[in-house]
Parts: C-alpha cells; structure tokens; sequence
C-alpha cells in the first residue's frame, strides 16, 4: 500500500460524502495504491449511518465504528496503527484543503518525515484565516515547552511516514495528539516541515478551538 488517507469523525454528517468523493477521485489520478480509512467516533448526527452507508459500496473506503465516544486522540492512534500506507494522510473530512493538485501536495514529503499543511503559512492564505489569540499563545507554549516551531497546530492535513511515527507514544486524548507527535518526532531527530497549502476557493477557517486544558495534560504525561 502506498497511501493511506485516515479521517476522523465525529458529527460531521454533512462533510463525510465530499470528503470520500474528493479522496477517491486524488487516489485514481496519482497512480498508487490508496486505502481511505474512515472513523466514526460514536457520533450522534447522523455521521455513522453516513459512514457505514459509503464503505459498504465503495471498495477503496474502509470503516471503524466506536461504539461509545473515545476522543480524537484515540480515534487517530487507531487510524494509524490500522493504515498500511508507506505514506498516512491525517485529514479532517472538513478538507479546507485545495486537493486539486494533491500531487504538489505529495511531493512535499520528499526527503522529510512529517509534513503540515498550514492555513497560517503564506500571504493568500492569511487572507481568509484570522490567527485567534488563544492560538497564538498555544503557539507559544508549545515552542517554548515542547520546542515545537509550528504555526497551525491543528492542521486539517498532516502528511507522514508511517514507518518513522508508527512506534511515537502519542498519549494525548485530544488535538494535543499533534504537538505530542511533533515533540517526539524532534526528539527522535526526524524531519519536520511546515508548507504553505492553498486554502479551497471561498473558503473560510475560523482560527483553532484551542484547549488548554490539553496543554497541560500533554505537558505533565
């Protein structure tokens, strides 16, 4: 297997069908064996009949299902160590992403070991996105505590190699996964990159919901 795209769910009914169409048409223009794994984290909108509905016909799209609500954190250290990829892509079935040249994107992680797409890197992209105050500080903390020198650290798309990130004891229950992973990541001396990714057409992002509360749990694992 060459790709394996994993999205987390949770109440995002109305995301799930765009996501799995935009996915399946990148993973048929790239010419490599693609898996899009797809789980739903007990949601209650409507998300998991959506889920269950799309991998039962679609043989690309494969599902997990929590029976109870376990956490993003969970939900992402389950996708990964079910993908098979050479390559996994996080993605947030949002896909504020322009994919349309998914293979620029890929070609990003070329000689690094985890990419971030960042909505808060490049002069286009700031246009449609307002960097909240609380990120900011999270920002902060986490280069200041974790050595982490990333801007969006609850990027929609996060590209990695498996096989560098597989064995990474991510402990954190929420999005504080990400500056976890990257913390190791350093420690382990593996290549991080932050890249400018066009924002979709129209698009706009609201700046991170951010809690510290993770923070500090991340900080005192």
């Amino acid at each position: 297997m060459d790709l394996s795209f994993i999205v987390p769910v949770y109440n995002q009914k109305n995301s799930i069908a765009y996501a799995c169409d935009a996915l399946e048409h990148v993973a048929k223009n790239v010419n490599l064996k693609c898996e899009i794994l797809l789980c739903d984290d007990a949601s209650q909108d409507g998300s998991t009949e959506v889920v269950r509905e799309i991998s039962a016909r679609r043989w690309m799209i494969k599902e997990i299902l929590h029976k109870r609500h376990q956490g993003f954190g969970e939900t992402f250290r389950e996708l990964l160590k079910e993908s098979q990829g050479t390559i996994v892509i996080y993605l947030d079935p949002t896909l504020p992403f322009d994919i349309d040249h998914f293979s620029a994107i890929l070609a990003k992680i070329r000689n690094r070991d985890i990419v971030v797409a960042s909505r808060f890197v490049g002069d286009k992209n700031l246009k449609n996105v307002k960097i909240g105050l609380s990120s900011r500080i999270y920002q902060f903390l986490s280069k200041v505590f974790l050595n982490v020198d990333i801007q969006d650290l609850e990027s929609a798309m996060v590209l990695m190699r498996r096989e560098k990130v597989i064995d990474l004891t991510l402990r954190a229950k929420e999005k504080g996964i990400f500056p976890e992973m990257y913390a190791l990541a350093r420690h382990k001396d593996l290549i991080i990159k932050e890249v400018t990714v066009d924002l979709r057409r129209n698009q706009k992002i609201p700046h991170p919901s951010v809690s510290f509360k993770d923070f500090i749990d991340l900080l005192t694992t």
